[in-house]
């Protein structure tokens, strides 16, 4: 039997219905037939590693050279990663330029929370 709404989910988190909550830290007000963006979750000095991926389909063979991709592998776990459990949504990156100004490196899809999971 799932669980009732408002109850705890097995990471602890309260949940409603099939729903997570992920609680804001202030206050905002959402219009009807609005869409807004809403950030949750602003992590600093999380580490990270830079890999080169290349993921090989089943009996794949090329004919020329095909490129790796480059992600950045990093945890959401509470100890030493992100210190949440990431919901579904866009993850953005932001690096410091040489100047200290954040720069936007990239994005991708998060589509399962997780905790203690490694993201690439």
């Amino acid at each position: 039997m799932g669980n009732r709404m408002g109850t705890g989910g097995d990471d602890g988190r309260e949940t409603l219905g099939d729903f997570h909550v992920y609680p804001l830290a202030g206050r905002t007000t959402v219009a009807n037939a609005q869409t807004k963006q809403v950030s949750f979750l602003n992590a600093t000095g999380v580490p990270a590693r830079k890999v080169y991926q290349y993921r090989n389909p089943w009996q794949h063979s090329a004919e020329e050279g095909e490129s790796v991709d480059t992600v950045l592998a990093f945890t959401s776990a509470r100890d030493g990663g992100l210190g949440d459990a990431l919901p579904a949504g866009t993850i953005r990156v932001y690096m410091r330029d040489a100047r200290g100004n954040p720069q936007f490196v990239g994005k991708a899809r998060c589509r399962t929370p997780r905790w203690d999971r490694t993201w690439r």
